[in-house]
């Protein structure tokens, strides 16, 4: 299975591994998982049918476990690919296994999700939750969601910075001498 949706979209939202029913339909997400993120999008916003949907791992491990570590590698040069022929500006990273992937190292989603990251010189990640935490009724996770494409509807738009300027700009203040406090009288 490759990704669907537009080729040259300006956003793509990566997820981990197709399910059953979305290995059988071809799409990196379908189903109520579908629905929960296409909900999110246009809550933010964003037009579903302009978002680019793939995911980590190409075929569905059997008996839906978890992929293994060869399978995820090698399904990682596909991904690498795929992004490399669309060109996006902001990538959405749908759980942990879509985020660890994309930053090249095992990173706890919590302490990423919502954060504005540069990837692939220039690509701004967002790390959030799946969309299966919300169809499981986490109702954290369903706020996450519609807070994190928000902020990558708004760095698509220009009134948020990208995850280049962000890094950048958080530089600039560490380098910056502590500004001296004025004395009291």
């Amino acid at each position: 299975m490759v990704g669907d949706g537009p080729r040259d979209a300006r956003l793509v939202v990566v997820t981990d591994v197709p399910r059953r029913h979305e290995d059988v339909h071809g799409q990196a997400l379908a189903g109520s998982r579908r629905n929960v993120l296409d909900e999110a999008l246009l809550h933010a916003g964003i037009d579903p049918a302009t978002v680019r949907r793939t995911s980590v791992v190409r075929c569905r491990p059997p008996d839906d476990r978890a992929p293994a570590t060869r399978e995820v590698a090698t399904c990682s040069a596909h991904l690498s690919g795929e992004l490399g022929l669309v060109m996006p500006e902001v990538i959405v990273s749908l759980g942990q296994l879509a985020t660890s992937v994309l930053l090249g190292r095992s990173v706890p989603l919590e302490r990423v999700a919502g954060y504005r990251l540069d990837i692939l010189g220039g690509v701004t990640l967002i790390p959030t939750h799946h969309p299966s935490e919300v169809v499981r009724g986490v109702p954290a996770a369903a706020v996450a969601l519609r807070r994190d494409l928000a902020v990558a509807r708004a760095v698509l738009d220009g009134t948020m910075a990208t995850g280049a300027q962000a890094r950048s700009e958080l530089r600039s203040r560490l380098t910056q001498p502590p500004r001296k406090q004025p004395a009291h009288a």
